[in-house]
Order: C-alpha cells, then sequence, then structure tokens
C-alpha cells in the first residue's frame, strides 16, 4: 500500500546527543516481541522499559523486525525489508520504543536477514521459474549455494544485490536510529562451495562482509556490525580485526553450571572480537534447564530455589 502525505516523525532532541555503549562492553539481551510481551506491541515495550533497564543491560537487539510471513514466526523468513512487520505496530512505534530506549541508556541492535528471503518478496516473484528463482533473476542464486538452505538465497557476488542490501541496511540506521545488526548466517554470504560445503576458508566472503561494513561505517561509522558467522578462526580473526563481531556460543559451559555440574570453562569470554552468548533462540531457556535438570545439595535444589 502506497501513503502519500506522511508526516515525518518528530525525534525527541535527546537523540542528537546520544551516545551509545562502547562495542566491547556490550551486555544485550535479545528480546523477541512476539514471546516477551502478550500483547506483542511496541508501545507496551517502550511502557516495559523500567523492567528492561533493571536486567542490568545496556543493549536490546530485537529478533528481526522486518515484514516477514506469517505473524506466528521468529521473523528469519523475510519478504519485504523497508517495512517493519505490522504484527508489532506501526513504524513510528517502532521509532518511539527506540527513542525511550535511547533516553533510557539503551543500544538498540536489529537482527537482520540478508542470506535469504521468502516467497512473498516481490524480487523472488518477478523472476521465478519452475518453483525457483529464475535463471535471469538479479538478486538470487536458481540453486543454492552450499548445505545450509532457507527460503531463496541471495547472490552476494551480483552487484544488484550488493546494492540492496546497502539501501536496506542505510535504511534502518537512518531511518530508525538503529545502533547495530546482528547479522544472521554470515556463512551463507558466499557463491563458494567447494563440495558443496561452505563451512571452509573462504576469502570471498570475508571480502563480502568487508565491503558491506564499509557502506555501512561511510554512513555512520560507530554502528555495530556483529556476525553470526560460524567460521574457521582464521576467517573471523580477520573480520574480527575489520571491526565486526563474532557470535561466539558459549551456553555450552553456562548451562552446566547453573543446573550445577561442574563441566565446562569459560576462557576467552572477554576476548574483544566476540559477543559472547549464554542464551539465544537457537538454545533452550536457561531457567528450564534449571527447573527441569537442575541438582541438588542437601536441602538446597536448585529445581525449587
Amino acid at each position: 500500500m502506497l501513503k502519500t502525505g506522511q508526516v515525518p516523525y518528530n525525534w525527541s532532541a535527546s537523540e542528537a546527543s546520544w551516545i551509545k555503549p562502547d562495542v566491547n562492553h556490550i551486555v544485550a539481551y535479545e528480546l523477541h516481541l512476539r514471546d516477551f510481551l502478550k500483547s506483542h506491541s511496541l508501545k507496551d515495550l517502550a511502557d516495559t522499559i523500567d523492567y528492561v533497564k533493571r536486567l542490568g543491560i545496556n543493549a536490546i537487539e530485537l529478533m528481526p523486525m522486518s515484514e516477514f510471513e506469517g505473524n506466528d514466526s521468529w521473523g528469519y523468513n523475510p519478504s519485504f525489508y523497508f517495512a517493519p512487520d505490522k504484527y508489532y505496530g506501526t513504524k513510528d512505534d517502532l521509532k518511539y520504543f527506540i527513542e525511550i530506549a535511547h533516553q533510557n541508556g539503551l543500544a538498540v541492535i536489529l537482527d537482520m536477514v540478508l542470506n535469504h528471503s521468502f516467497g512473498q518478496s516481490p524480487m523472488v516473484q518477478m523472476y521465478f521459474d519452475g518453483g525457483k528463482p529464475a535463471a535471469n533473476n538479479p538478486w538470487y542464486n536458481r540453486e543454492y549455494i552450499g548445505q545450509y538452505q532457507w527460503g531463496y538465497d541471495f547472490n552476494h557476488e551480483s552487484q544488484y544485490t550488493k546494492n540492496f542490501i546497502d539501501d536496506v541496511n542505510t535504511y534502518w540506521v537512518k531511518e530508525f536510529h538503529f545502533d547495530g545488526f546482528r547479522f544472521d548466517f554470515t556463512k551463507g554470504f558466499t557463491n563458494y562451495a567447494p563440495g558443496g560445503s561452505v563451512d571452509g576458508f573462504d576469502q570471498s566472503r570475508i571480502n563480502i562482509l568487508k565491503r558491506m561494513a564499509d557502506k555501512i561505517w561511510q554512513f555512520n561509522p560507530k554502528t555495530y556490525i556483529i556476525l553470526e558467522h560460524w567460521s574457521p578462526d582464521a576467517e573471523e580473526t580477520q573480520l574480527g580485526n575489520y571491526g565486526m563481531k563474532m557470535w561466539r556460543n558459549k551456553s555450552y559451559d553456562f548451562v552446566p553450571a547453573t543446573v550445577g555440574n561442574p563441566t565446562g570453562g569459560f576462557a576467552n569470554t572477554d576476548a574483544t572480537s566476540h559477543i559472547t552468548l549464554y542464551n539465544s533462540h537457537d538454545e533452550r531457556r536457561i531457567a528450564e534447564h534449571c527447573l527441569t535438570e537442575g541438582r541438588s545439595s542437601g536441602s538446597y535444589n536448585i529445581k525449587i530455589h
């Protein structure tokens, strides 16, 4: 739907003096609005900011907010990249929430899905043939590259895709004042899959991500860039040295400790090249582990206490 004569959002003067937390000292809470609040409302989330702040964090990472297919979804099935999903509220509701978060010292990070799209995407539909993107589709590979397959695979070597990605990333920073991105499955940002696998070292993927980061930082040099990369250390080291951050999953160490098992370790948790996570949408909730697996000693029972 096209709306004419829209009134621009009147940002608070506080936005001009907002200074985001140092990227090396982010304590982030990953928040899925549909599950966090029964109302799934951005307005209500803004009204709940005191509770969120008391968690001891300085950043909120919103799971994908751009228009996705259906309503009952984590948002990793995107279709329209320039629109906040209507299930959560209006675009002004999102701007208001970010404004309130900033006034309370909280950065806001957007989980961005640029590895793939789903079938509602007009870019898929305009060039579609035989149940998959057509051979002349400017943005997508006709065949999926590599062994991990969701939706339709972006061709990150295409200049059309590069232009689109740059427009998308700049839009969310400029229009909504997001402080940074957590990019989903950046291991898939490649057309290089020897033997059908994208798990190995890939210089072309490094170059693709560096180019993308340069464009973001040209607009705002302070924008956080966090990659869910899961690639060889030599590759992550190059990206980390360039100023991007990698996700590091330490739930496999943290969960045993919380349920009372003396296993695991916390080596390199302080590495500034990575954002260490103890829980995310890909893991069971830590409290659920405690309630179902917690051990006891004498009168103390983790399942109860």
